[in-house]
C-alpha cells in the first residue's frame, strides 16, 4: 500500500487519493523518480493483459531475465509449485515480495524458501516491479539475483466482473472468473474480490512430441517395471532345463543359468491348479531392454499416461481496507486461496534380494498361490538359487492419481503517518504480517508388510487377518480390486509453513551537508519462518514405498538497515544531476549467524537526455529450513548410471578408461559387477551449512532524447559472483564426479557400496557448500511511442533483450583443483542457458480498438546426447552431432525458436465493456526435442507447450 503524502500532511490538508510519493522496488527511499541507480523492469496492468498470460508464473517465466523454474508442466512432486528464477541462479536466490513484504515460502520440500507463485492470483495484480540486481542491503537474505515485487490492487470504485476462457487447438482448456467491488473515499477505501480459476489437464499422450519420454527413442527408454512383469532370477536346474537357454542363458563366468524373461503379450498366469513351469514356459519370451527395435524392446514407457500440464482449480478471496484518522492511516489486507490439483502418477514395485533396501526382504514364495515355478523368486539359498528380482508396473492402479489441496492465508495490518521534523517531515510506518500455507496430498502407495504377506509363504498369508494372495505374475488386469486394496493404502502427509514478520521504519528528506536535501530511510525488522511436515504412520515406520521422518524447523532473524541518497551536484555543466546512494543492513539470526551487507550506487546525468548509473553491492543467502533440517528419506532412482557397472566390459559392454577402472577397483567394485534396476538414494538436510555470499556489479545508461520524447533506450551490464554456494548436486553428477574425473572428488564420500557385490548401497543426496558461480551479461531495452498522422493511430513498440555472456560454475575437487564448467549456450537436465532471449511487442491503437503483435526469441543451445544406455541416442540417429565411435561425446543442437502472439481488443466506453481475443503461438511452433531434460521430451521451463492456444476475455465495469 502506498504511503501518505508527507507534503500534504505538513501543509495541514488531507492527503490526495493520488499520492505524491512512491516507494520503488530496490530501495526504501521514497521519491517520484523511477530511474533508479539500478535497473528496474516494470509491468503495468495493461502490459500484463496484452500478454494473455493465465498465471503469474506464465507471465514471469517469459521475461528475458528469467531462468528455468518449476511450473505447471515441470512438476516438483505433489506440490506442483510454480516459481520464478532470475539469471538462472535458482528460485531460492530470488526474493518475492507482495506489496513490499515477504511472501510465505512454498511447500516443495527441497526449496522451502522459494515462493509458490500459484498462491498469488494474477487477476489481483496491479503491477509488477522486477529489480534486476542484488538487494540484500535493502531487503535481507535471498535477494541475490534480484527482487520481484508484486503490487496488488488496493482501490476500486464500483463493480467489475471479468471472465477469460481459452484452449489449445489440440485440447487443454482454461477458465478464469472474478468479481470485484470497491469504494474510494477521502477517509475510507475498501476493496473486495473473489476469483475462480480452472485449468484442464493435458496428458503427454495428447502431443506427438511427448508420446514417449524421449522423442524418437520409442520404447528404448523407460522402466524395467513392466505391466507384464519382468522376472530376473537364478533358477533351479530343473526349471533351467524346462525354460530353456533362450529364457535362462548360462553365464560363462559362473556357469550358472540366469533367467531374464517377460510374459508374452496376450498371455497370463492365472494360478489355476496344474500350472507349472512346464505348462507356462511357452507363455514367456526373453526380456530385452537393449534392442533398438521398439517392437522388441520390453522397457515400459508410461509417458503417455502422465500429465504434460496438470489439472488445477483455485478459488481466492481478497480484501483490502484503508482508513485515515487525521494524519495517520490504518491499512489491512486479507487473502485466502484454496487450490486443488490432480496429477497422474504411477504405482511401480520391485522386490527380491537384488532389489534396494527394504524391498530386498520381500520374495515370491515357492508355495504362493500364483507362483507356478515351484521355487522362491527373490530369495536365494546357499548356492544362490532363487536370487533375483521381480519388477512390475501395477497397471490396475494407474493412473495413480495424486490428489492434493493447498490452502494459503495472509493477513497484514499496518499504520503509517507523518512525523514533522524541522522544515521537513518523516514518513513512519509499522507493519505486521502473518501468512500460512498448508499442503495435504494423498496417493495410493504400497504397504510393504502386506505385500510381503501376500507374496510370501501360503501359511503366513492364511494366518494373517484379511490377507489376499497377490497375482504379481499375471497379465494386466489379473490383480483384482481385493488384492490391490490389501497390498496398498491411501498414503498421506501434511505440510505447513508459517511466516511472521514485523517492520518499523521511517523515510524522508533531511537537510543536506552540501546544500541539497538528503533522502534517508531506516528501520528494524523481525522475521520468523517455520516449516513442518508430518507423513503418515507407514511412511515413518518405513513400511511404505516411501520412508522418511517428520521434518520440523524454524529460522528467526533480527535486522536493521539504513539507506541514503545524497545529491552531489545539480544543474551544472555536464552535471545536470549527480547522486550518491548507499545502503547498509545487519542481519542476526537465532543460532549465531550474522551478516552485514552494503550497496553503493552512483547516478550521473551529464545532460537531461542521458543518465549513467553504476552500483556495487554484496548479498547473502542464509540456509533455508529444508537446507538445514530436512529429515532423512530414502527413494530409488531408475535413471542413474553407475560408471562402475561392467567397467571391465566382461558383460558385453564397452570397457571404461584405465583411470575409471582404477577408480572402481579402489572403491572395491569387482570387474563383473552390473548395476541393478535402481539405485537407492538417501537425502536430507545438512545442519553444518554456512550462508552463501555474493557480490554484484552493474553499470548502465538510459538515453531519453528530448527531440524524441516518445523514445527511450536502456543498456545495462551485470556481473554476479556467488561464493560458498549451497549446492544440491544431482545424484548422477555425484557418481560422475567420483569416478569419471581424473582427480578423486570429495563426492566419493557420498557413495557407499556393498563390500561383496560392489553395488551402491546408499547414495547420499544433501546440500553442500561447494564451489561458486560467475554470471555476466547485458540487458537491452528500447521503447518508442508515437502518433501516425496518416492513419490517426497511435503506434508503440517495445524491445527487450538479455545476452548471457558467461555462466560459469566452479567446483572444487578432492585434491583442491578447480573444475570450471561454462554453461552459456548449453542446456542441462534441469536448466537452459541460451545466450540470447528477446521479447518484442508492437501495439497499435485507434479510437476504441487495440491490436498487439508480440514475439519471443530463444537462442540456440547445445546439450549432451548420451545417457549411457544401449542403444545409444547416437545409434538411434537422434544426435545432430553424433559421435558413433564415442557416443559419450555426442552433442545435440537445440535450434533457436521464435514464438508469435497476437491480440485484438475493443473498449466500449458507453457500456463499460472491454473485449479481447488473442492467439498465443500463432504459427504452432513446437519446442525442440531434448535428450537431456530430466522432466520430459522437451524443456517446458524454457519453451511453450506444443500447440497453438486461443483465448477470449471480457471485462465489465458497472
Amino acid at each position: 500500500m502506498e504511503p501518505l503524502s508527507a507534503e500534504a500532511a505538513v501543509a495541514g490538508v488531507a492527503a490526495p487519493t493520488e499520492l505524491d510519493t512512491i516507494e520503488v522496488t530496490g530501495t526504501r527511499l521514497r521519491g517520484i523518480d523511477t530511474q533508479t541507480a539500478q535497473p528496474l523492469l516494470v509491468l503495468d496492468r495493461a502490459g500484463i493483459d496484452r500478454t494473455g498470460a493465465s498465471s503469474l508464473a506464465d507471465l514471469l517465466q517469459r521475461l528475458t531475465v528469467a531462468g528455468s523454474a518449476a511450473n505447471a508442466s515441470v512438476s516438483n512432486s505433489e506440490v506442483a509449485a510454480a516459481e520464478v528464477d532470475l539469471r538462472n541462479l535458482g528460485s531460492q536466490r530470488v526474493l518475492v515480495l507482495v506489496n513490499g513484504r515477504r511472501w510465505v515460502g512454498g511447500m516443495y520440500f527441497r526449496s522451502t524458501s522459494s515462493v509458490d507463485l500459484n498462491t498469488i492470483p494474477l487477476h489481483l495484480v496491479e503491477r509488477i516491479e522486477v529489480f534486476k540486481d542484488g538487494a540484500s542491503a535493502v531487503y535481507g537474505s535471498d535477494a541475490v539475483a534480484g527482487v520481484v515485487n508484486i503490487i496488488l490492487r488496493q482501490a476500486h470504485a464500483g463493480w467489475e466482473a471479468r471472465a477469460q476462457t481459452g484452449a489449445y487447438a489440440d485440447g487443454g482448456t482454461q477458465q478464469d472468473l472474478g468479481l470485484t467491488w470497491g469504494q474510494v473515499g477521502r477517509v475510507t477505501s475498501l476493496l473486495l474480490d473473489i476469483g475462480l480459476r480452472r485449468q484442464g489437464g493435458i496428458t503427454n499422450g495428447e502431443r506427438e512430441l511427448t508420446q514417449f519420454y524421449r522423442f524418437g527413442a520409442a520404447q528404448t527408454r523407460g522402466f524395467p517395471q513392466t505391466p507384464r512383469g519382468t522376472l530376473l532370477f537364478v533358477p533351479t536346474q530343473e526349471n533351467a532345463n524346462l525354460l530353456g537357454p533362450a529364457l535362462c542363458p548360462v553365464d560363462e563366468s559362473s556357469g550358472q543359468a540366469f533367467c531374464q524373461m517377460i510374459l508374452r503379450p496376450g498371455q497370463t498366469i492365472s494360478g489355476e491348479p496344474g500350472e507349472s513351469t512346464a505348462s507356462v514356459a511357452d507363455r514367456y519370451e526373453p526380456y530385452d531392454d537393449r534392442s533398438a527395435d521398439p517392437a522388441v524392446n520390453d522397457l515400459y514407457d508410461p509417458n503417455p499416461l502422465l500429465h504434460l500440464r496438470y489439472p488445477d482449480e483455485q478459488a481466492t478471496v481478497f480484501g483490502a481496507l484503508s482508513r485515515r484518522f487525521g494524519d495517520t492511516r490504518l491499512r489491512t489486507e486479507l487473502l485466502y486461496a484454496h487450490r486443488r490439483i490432480e496429477q497422474n502418477g504411477l504405482l511401480l514395485t520391485q522386490f527380491g534380494d537384488f532389489a534396494p533396501e527394504r524391498f530386498d526382504r520381500i520374495f515370491l514364495a515357492a508355495d504362493q498361490a500364483f507362483n507356478p515355478f515351484g521355487q522362491d523368486l527373490g530369495r536365494g539359498d546357499a548356492s544362490g538359487v532363487g536370487s533375483g528380482i521381480v519388477l512390475k508396473a501395477i497397471s490396475e492402479a494407474m493412473p495413480n492419481i495424486v490428489d492434493a489441496t493447498n490452502d494459503s492465508y495472509r493477513a497484514v495490518i499496518g499504520v503509517d503517518g507523518v512525523l514533522p521534523l524541522f522544515s521537513s517531515a518523516l514518513l513512519w510506518s509499522i507493519d505486521s504480517v502473518y501468512a500460512q500455507s498448508r499442503n495435504s496430498p494423498t496417493q495410493r502407495a504400497l504397504n510393504l508388510e502386506h505385500l510381503a504377506l501376500a507374496l510370501g509363504p501360503r501359511a503366513g498369508c492364511d494366518a494373517a487377518p484379511g490377507c489376499v494372495p497377490l497375482n504379481i505374475l499375471g497379465a494386466p488386469g489379473a490383480i483384482s480390486p481385493q488384492m490391490l486394496d490389501y497390498v496398498s493404502y491411501q498414503s498421506s502427509y501434511r505440510k505447513r509453513q508459517d511466516l511472521t514478520g514485523v517492520h518499523a521504519g521511517v523515510s524522508g528528506e533531511l537537510p543536506g551537508l552540501l546544500r541539497y536535501p538528503v533522502k534517508l530511510a531506516a528501520g528494524l525488522e523481525y522475521r520468523r519462518e517455520s516449516y513442518r511436515d508430518q507423513p503418515d504412520e507407514l511412511i515413518v515406520r518405513c513400511v511404505s514405498a516411501s520412508c522418511f521422518a517428520p521434518t520440523a524447523g524454524a529460522v528467526e532473524a533480527f535486522e536493521s538497515y539504513v539507506e541514503t541518497e545524497t545529491p552531489l551536484a545539480l544543474d551544472r555543466r555536464f552535471m545536470s544531476r549527480l547522486d550518491l546512494g548507499a545502503a547498509l543492513r545487519h542481519s542476526r539470526y537465532a543460532g549465531g549467524l550474522e551478516a552485514t551487507t552494503f550497496r553503493l550506487g552512483l547516478r550521473w546525468q551529464p545532460v537531461d537526455d542521458v543518465l549513467m548509473r553504476i552500483s556495487h553491492s554484496t548479498a547473502f543467502r542464509a540456509p533455508s529450513i529444508s537446507d538445514l533440517f530436512l529429515s532423512s528419506a530414502q527413494f530409488n532412482r531408475s535413471d542413474l548410471v553407475d560408471p562402475c557397472s561392467d567397467y571391465a566390459g566382461l558383460r558385453g559392454g564397452q570397457p571404461q578408461s584405465a583411470e575409471v577402472q582404477d577408480s572402481c577397483r579402489a572403491a572395491g567394485v569387482p570387474p563383473n559387477y552390473e548395476q541393478g534396476a535402481t539405485v537407492p538414494v538417501r537425502d536430507g538436510g545438512n545442519p553444518e551449512l554456512e550462508p552463501e555470499r555474493s557480490r554484484s556489479l552493474s553499470a548502465g545508461m538510459v538515453f531519453s532524447p528530448a527531440r524524441w520524447p516518445a523514445m527511450e533506450f536502456e543498456l545495462d551490464g551485470y556481473r554476479i559472483e556467488i561464493e560458498n554456494a549451497i549446492t544440491l548436486l544431482d545424484p548422477q553428477r555425484i557418481l560422475d564426479a567420483c569416478h569419471l574425473e581424473r582427480s578423486a572428488s570429495r563426492t566419493c564420500t557420498l557413495v557407499s557400496r556393498d563390500a561383496e557385490s560392489g553395488a551402491i548401497s546408499e547414495l547420499r543426496f544433501q546440500p553442500l557448500n561447494i564451489g561458486s558461480r560467475r554470471v555476466q551479461g547485458f540487458d537491452f531495452a528500447w521503447r518508442y511511442g508515437g502518433f501516425l498522422a496518416v492513419t490517426a493511430a497511435d503506434l508503440s513498440a517495445r524491445v527487450s533483450a538479455s545476452y548471457l555472456w558467461r555462466d560459469q560454475q566452479i567446483t572444487v575437487a578432492g585434491d583442491g583443483d578447480l573444475r570450471r564448467t561454462e554453461r552459456q549456450g548449453t542446456a542441462t537436465a534441469t536448466q537452459a542457458f541460451p545466450r540470447w532471449r528477446v521479447n518484442a511487442e508492437l501495439v497499435w491503437r485507434q479510437a476504441a480498438w487495440t491490436g498487439v503483435w508480440g514475439t519471443r526469441y530463444i537462442g540456440a543451445m547445445s546439450e549432451d546426447c548420451d545417457d549411457g544406455l544401449e542403444p545409444s541416442y547416437t545409434a538411434l540417429g537422434l544426435c545432430s552431432q553424433g559421435q558413433p565411435g564415442n557416443p559419450q561425446a555426442s552433442r545435440n543442437r537445440l535450434p533457436s525458436v521464435v514464438y508469435h502472439d497476437v491480440q485484438i481488443g475493443r473498449e466500449l466506453e458507453r457500456s463499460g465493456t472491454s473485449l479481447a481475443l488473442g492467439v498465443r503461438n500463432l504459427f504452432d511452433r513446437d519446442p525442440p526435442a531434448s535428450y537431456t531434460n530430466f522432466y520430459n521430451a522437451f524443456d517446458a521451463s524454457t519453451y511453450e507447450l506444443p500447440g497453438m492456444q486461443w483465448y477470449a476475455r471480457v471485462r465489465q465495469v458497472f
